[in-house]
This record gives structure tokens, C-alpha cells and sequence, in this order.
């Protein structure tokens, strides 16, 4: 995470519910599409957490750990830094940090035993009711430092700054990111398959969208067409054409070319044979491989 000032409790960022959910399902995003094996994830959102409920998690995999709890009553935010001064297990009985639950709404209170958020393992808290107009957290008094309960540094990329998120990518993945991918994902702009290839060439598509779906991002499966490449004419019904006027069709430069889908698969037929095959998540690839494939074609000089 991008190192921050200061904790929260010093001084909590302005950001509203809304805009706090819709950051944390980008990060679940961009986390699907650079980290698509679920054991190196680190953002999850679950909109289906129960009745009315979603919520948005972090782990890092070293023990540090968030959680968002997004409901019709309200809102919590509780997390754990373990290096943390504040941590419970600062004892050999772990115990909360003093009153730092204190003035929890009784409505809230379930998010405190919860087994998914960790229980116990807690360092920060912050609340806020359905019709409050600011966070609120107990009355602790704090251990010296910027940020004694890790809040300002486990918090930091809910900012919604792409700046902070392509340091945090440099750091994590060793890659350096399109900034305006990044940006369009904050936005919630339309995902399809050249935005996400542009953050990760490599990742199944299928997947990648499926998801962007469930976050709630407007998705569309159309492959877009590269620059220069000629639209593929759809196919016309009707009789079928004789030898002739097939052999006609494969005069020297030109090439007949189809893309069928059959059972989940498709296929680049050239000439009535099948010279390429892929399932949907590499579609666009495929798409890609018939524009080279004709263009090639159209190159060669006459056989005789």
C-alpha cells in the first residue's frame, strides 16, 4: 500500500458512501484483471454479502487486512494493522485498543464479532450511520505517530487517485500501467476487451467481463476491429455456390474467409477448412490472427 501522512482518526478523509463503494468495486476490478489466480488476490467486493448487504475486502497475505460493510443502516470500516502498537495481541489476553468501539450504534455492533473480518484481529474503526452526514469513530486516544493504527496506510488507495494506484501496481506487480486504463476503471466507464487488454493482454476475457458484470460496470463482448482491417461482410442466405464460382473466388491475391462459433468454440475457417480454433476468452486474439492471416495472404505474389 502508498505510504500515507497520517491516520484517519487524525484526520478522516471527506469521502462519501457511495463514492467509497464504487472504489472499492474498481480495485476488485483491476485486481481480477492483474492477479486472475484467486490465491494472489488481494480486493474482493461481494455485493451479495446477505439481505441488503455487500462487502469490500483487503488482504495482503502478511496479516494486514480491511473490511467495508455497506448496508441500509449504515456503514463500517475496521481493519488491522499487525505491526501495529494498537494491535489486541499486544496482550497475552488480546484485547481491543481502549473505547475503540466505544459509541458504536447498536445496528452496527454485528460487524464487531464477525468471523470474516477477523474478529479481534482490529487496530481502527470508523462508522457511519444511514443518515449521518460525517464518519465517526470512539474516543481513543492514540499511541505517538503519523499513523499508530495503520489506517492512513491501509486506506490510502480508497483515495480514488490513479497516481497512487500506478505506484501501488509498480510495487506489487512490477509493471507500469496505462494511466488512462486505470482511470477509465476508477470512472466506471465501459469495459470491453480493449480496455482490459490494455491493462493485461493475458487475461481471459471471459472471465475479466463476467466479473465487470457483477461489479456493476457496463460491459459490451463486441471485439472492436484494428485500424485498417476491413469489416467482415455477414454472411448472406441463400443457394449455394457452385465449384466454379468457388475457384473463382480463390484466384491468386484474394482471399474466402469465415468465423464460425460451434459449442463454445470459435473457429477461422479459410477455403472451407478450419485453420485456427479458440474458445471465447481468446476470441480476440483470434480476431486478430484472421486480419494477419488475410493480409498476409493478399501479399504473396500469384502461384502458378
Amino acid at each position: 500500500m502508498p505510504r500515507a501522512t497520517s491516520s484517519w482518526y487524525h484526520n478522516a478523509p471527506p469521502i462519501n458512501v457511495r463514492a467509497l463503494s464504487r472504489r472499492s468495486k474498481s480495485l476488485a476490478l483491476l485486481d481480477q484483471i492483474l492477479a486472475p489466480d484467486d490465491a494472489y488476490r488481494e480486493f474482493d467486493f461481494d455485493s451479495k454479502w446477505g439481505d441488503g448487504e455487500a462487502v469490500a475486502t483487503w488482504r495482503n497475505g502478511e496479516g494486514d487486512h480491511y473490511a467495508l460493510w455497506f448496508s441500509e443502516v449504515g456503514t463500517v470500516i475496521r481493519g488491522f494493522d499487525h505491526e501495529s502498537a494498537m494491535s489486541p495481541f499486544r496482550h497475552t489476553e488480546p484485547a481491543w485498543w481502549p473505547r475503540l468501539t466505544a459509541g458504536i450504534p447498536a445496528q452496527l455492533r454485528c460487524t464487531l464479532e464477525e468471523p470474516a473480518f477477523g474478529e479481534r484481529e482490529m487496530t481502527f474503526l470508523f462508522w457511519r450511520s444511514a443518515r449521518a452526514r460525517r464518519w465517526h469513530h470512539g474516543p481513543v486516544e492514540l499511541p505517538v505517530g503519523d499513523d499508530p493504527d495503520g489506517s492512513g496506510r491501509l486506506l490510502a488507495l480508497l483515495d480514488g487517485e490513479v497516481e497512487d494506484y500506478l505506484a501501488y501496481a509498480v510495487a506489487r506487480f512490477d509493471v507500469a500501467l496505462d494511466a488512462a486504463a486505470v482511470a477509465h476503471v476508477y470512472e466506471h466507464g465501459a469495459v470491453d476487451a480493449e480496455w482490459i487488454r490494455r491493462l493485461n493482454p493475458e487475461v481471459a476475457l471471459a472471465s475479466a467481463l463476467d466479473r465487470a458484470q457483477q461489479l456493476g460496470f457496463p460491459t459490451s463482448r463486441r471485439m472492436r476491429r484494428r485500424k485498417g482491417a476491413t469489416a467482415m461482410a455477414k454472411p448472406k442466405v441463400g443457394k449455394k455456390r457452385s465449384r466454379a464460382a468457388k475457384e473463382k473466388a480463390r484466384k491468386p491475391g484474394s482471399a474466402e474467409f469465415r468465423v464460425v462459433t460451434k459449442d463454445g468454440v470459435v473457429s477461422l475457417v479459410v477455403h472451407d477448412k478450419a485453420i485456427a480454433s479458440s474458445d471465447h476468452e481468446d476470441a480476440f486474439a483470434l480476431y486478430n490472427e484472421l486480419f494477419d492471416f488475410v493480409a498476409d495472404r493478399l501479399k504473396r505474389p500469384p502461384t502458378s
